[in-house]
Protein backbone atom coordinates (compact mmCIF):
# COMPACT_ATOMS: atom_id res chain seq x y z
CA UNK A 1 0.00 0.00 0.00
CA UNK A 2 1.25 3.45 -0.85
CA UNK A 3 0.16 6.98 0.01
CA UNK A 4 -1.69 7.01 -3.34
CA UNK A 5 -4.41 5.01 -1.56
CA UNK A 6 -5.10 7.87 0.86
CA UNK A 7 -7.94 10.30 0.17
CA UNK A 8 -6.40 13.60 1.32
CA UNK A 9 -6.62 15.58 3.56
CA UNK A 10 -5.94 13.36 6.53
CA UNK A 11 -4.70 13.56 10.09
CA UNK A 12 -2.11 11.67 12.08
CA UNK A 13 -2.86 10.50 15.62
CA UNK A 14 0.27 9.75 17.62
CA UNK A 15 0.00 7.17 20.40
CA UNK A 16 0.06 8.88 23.78
CA UNK A 17 -0.67 12.34 22.35
CA UNK A 18 -4.12 13.90 22.07
CA UNK A 19 -3.20 16.49 19.45
CA UNK A 20 -3.94 15.55 15.85
CA UNK A 21 -1.51 16.51 13.08
CA UNK A 22 -3.24 17.74 9.92
CA UNK A 23 -1.84 16.47 6.61
CA UNK A 24 -3.43 18.48 3.82
CA UNK A 25 -2.08 16.53 0.85
CA UNK A 26 0.49 14.02 -0.37
CA UNK A 27 3.15 16.72 -0.80
CA UNK A 28 2.67 17.74 2.84
CA UNK A 29 3.01 14.08 3.85
CA UNK A 30 6.24 13.72 1.88
CA UNK A 31 7.65 17.00 3.20
CA UNK A 32 6.76 16.66 6.88
CA UNK A 33 5.86 13.08 7.77
CA UNK A 34 7.38 10.56 5.39
CA UNK A 35 10.71 10.40 7.23
CA UNK A 36 9.13 10.41 10.68
CA UNK A 37 9.81 7.38 12.88
CA UNK A 38 6.39 6.19 13.96
CA UNK A 39 5.64 4.21 17.10
CA UNK A 40 3.25 1.33 17.63
CA UNK A 41 -0.24 2.77 17.88
CA UNK A 42 0.32 5.74 15.55
CA UNK A 43 -2.21 5.95 12.74
CA UNK A 44 -3.55 8.16 9.97
CA UNK A 45 -7.23 8.80 9.18
CA UNK A 46 -8.17 10.01 5.71
CA UNK A 47 -11.17 11.98 4.41
CA UNK A 48 -13.21 8.79 4.01
CA UNK A 49 -12.66 7.78 7.63
CA UNK A 50 -10.22 5.00 6.82
CA UNK A 51 -7.59 4.29 9.44
CA UNK A 52 -4.10 3.45 8.17
CA UNK A 53 -1.62 1.96 10.61
CA UNK A 54 1.77 3.68 10.45
CA UNK A 55 4.29 3.49 8.96
CA UNK A 56 2.30 2.94 5.77
CA UNK A 57 5.18 1.64 3.66
CA UNK A 58 5.96 -1.07 6.23
CA UNK A 59 2.82 -3.02 5.33
CA UNK A 60 2.77 -4.87 1.99
CA UNK A 61 -1.02 -5.20 2.08
CA UNK A 62 -3.65 -2.72 3.07
CA UNK A 63 -4.10 -2.50 6.83
CA UNK A 64 -7.05 -0.19 6.96
CA UNK A 65 -10.22 -0.11 8.98
CA UNK A 66 -13.06 2.38 9.19
CA UNK A 67 -13.12 4.77 12.12
CA UNK A 68 -16.57 5.23 13.62
CA UNK A 69 -17.93 8.78 13.92
CA UNK A 70 -18.06 8.34 17.70
CA UNK A 71 -14.32 7.60 17.80
CA UNK A 72 -13.63 10.54 15.47
CA UNK A 73 -15.62 12.81 17.81
CA UNK A 74 -13.62 11.56 20.79
CA UNK A 75 -10.32 12.18 18.94
CA UNK A 76 -11.45 15.69 18.02
CA UNK A 77 -12.51 16.48 21.60
CA UNK A 78 -9.13 15.24 22.86
CA UNK A 79 -7.33 17.37 20.28
CA UNK A 80 -9.14 20.57 21.19
CA UNK A 81 -8.83 19.83 24.92
CA UNK A 82 -5.06 19.50 24.50
CA UNK A 83 -5.08 22.92 22.85
CA UNK A 84 -7.03 24.41 25.76
CA UNK A 85 -10.24 25.02 23.79
CA UNK A 86 -13.50 25.41 25.66
CA UNK A 87 -16.94 23.94 24.90
CA UNK A 88 -15.45 20.75 23.50
CA UNK A 89 -17.87 18.50 25.36
CA UNK A 90 -20.55 19.65 22.94
CA UNK A 91 -18.72 18.35 19.86
CA UNK A 92 -20.84 15.54 18.41
CA UNK A 93 -19.85 12.39 16.57
CA UNK A 94 -18.88 13.54 13.08
CA UNK A 95 -17.84 11.94 9.79
CA UNK A 96 -14.15 12.19 8.93
CA UNK A 97 -14.69 14.85 6.27
CA UNK A 98 -16.24 17.20 8.86
CA UNK A 99 -13.53 16.45 11.44
CA UNK A 100 -10.90 17.34 8.86
CA UNK A 101 -12.74 20.55 7.97
CA UNK A 102 -12.76 21.58 11.65
CA UNK A 103 -9.03 20.81 11.91
CA UNK A 104 -8.32 22.85 8.76
CA UNK A 105 -10.44 25.76 10.02
CA UNK A 106 -8.63 25.72 13.37
CA UNK A 107 -5.25 25.50 11.61
CA UNK A 108 -6.10 28.55 9.48
CA UNK A 109 -7.29 30.73 12.37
Amino acid sequence: MQTNDIDWPAFVKYAGDDELALVVDRACWQREFEQHIFEAGDFLVDRRGRRFELPIEAYPVSRTTRVAPEELGALLRGHFAALGQCCIAKLPALPASEVLQLLQDADNS
